[in-house]
């Protein structure tokens, strides 16, 4: 949330010059909260916006897992970033949901996909893009078992040691920041099959030639069961008028309320951010269903808020 607050009136600023300079680019964003912030963009202006992030893998996922060519496969799937569910999987025109499932149960029973495999046999629909990033939208997944032990089931479970990360990630970081000032030059792009996406949504776009993709785009009733406005991760359509969500249905009950908390998240991240208000990011974070108390929400917000003021100048 934190890290949304203080990337969402930056990404406005680079968004305004796009309108001043350069009101007919595509601005495709890489950077998270994927959601909340093409949602804010959308808000408060007029940029053209995709996010681009790893469903885009979700199709070589599972051609890989079924063992068959990627070009062979169509896969039918909704939600929010890192929050997508995989509904229907066709494979040369033919409905093979029920069979790449069983194959699925087979091959993904490890500790990584073990909540992954448990919301397909509960849920009844597969996640994405991965067991660590959707688990963090499931309290049932973090903390002590269900019987009040630590079981060891999800390897995850302790989530992530982000301090040890920044250690790890300080000579990259230090290389980016003196990339961004100009002190050091760009080089080769890395090997990152993400970026290759932007490249052929961009060529589509040039050349006027149609592609499928997986992007974040407005849902405009793709989706009939989330909110028009929501940034949505679905199948889109790139060519010369631009990227366009395709028509997927309505999610399945047993996730869709799941989406629409994520949404309502999101949604309200975003207005936090715009309108800089502590009162709406402590909506936002009761909105959030490992929130478990007031009390405790309250004072991560005063803290937060205090430690990063440097960087969220004008918050009320």
């Amino acid at each position: 949330m934190f890290r949304g607050l203080r990337l969402i009136p930056a990404m406005i600023d680079i968004c305004r010059d796009v309108e001043r300079l350069c009101p007919d680019a595509w601005v495709i964003n890489y950077s998270n909260p994927m959601t909340a912030i093409c949602r804010a963009l959308r808000k408060v202006t007029n940029v053209k916006i995709v996010g681009l992030c790893t469903a885009g893998y979700l199709p070589r996922q599972i051609a890989r897992q079924m063992e068959i060519d990627e070009a062979r496969i169509d896969v039918i799937s909704a939600g929010v970033n890192h929050c997508m569910w995989a509904f229907k999987i066709m494979v040369d025109g033919v409905d093979a949901t029920e069979q790449w499932k069983e194959l699925i149960r087979e091959k993904q029973g490890g500790d990584y996909y073990r909540s992954s495999v448990e919301m397909l046999d509960i849920l009844d629909v597969w996640p994405m893009p991965g067991a660590n990033h959707v688990a963090e939208f499931f309290p049932y997944f973090y903390g002590p078992g269900d019987d009040g032990r630590d079981d060891g089931r999800y390897p995850y479970r302790s989530g992530h040691d982000f301090d040890e990360r920044l250690v790890k990630d300080a000579e990259r970081r230090t290389k980016l920041k003196a990339q961004g000032e100009g002190t050091e030059e760009l080089g080769a792009p890395p090997a990152d099959e993400s970026a290759s996406e932007a490249i052929k949504i961009l060529l589509s776009i040039w050349n006027n030639s149609r592609t499928r993709h997986y992007a974040n785009v407005e849902n405009n009733g793709s989706v009939p069961n989330l909110p028009p406005e929501a940034i949505v991760e679905i199948p889109v359509i790139a060519d010369g008028s631009g990227v366009r969500a395709l028509d997927v249905g309505p999610l399945p009950e047993s996730v869709v309320g799941y989406v629409r908390s994520r949404t309502s998240f999101f949604e309200l991240l975003a207005e936090a951010a715009i309108q800089r208000s502590k009162k709406i990011a402590l909506q936002c974070l009761l909105n959030d269903t490992n929130t478990l108390s007031i009390v405790h929400a309250r004072e991560c917000i005063e803290e937060m808020f205090e430690v990063q003021k440097e960087f969220l100048p004008g918050f009320e």
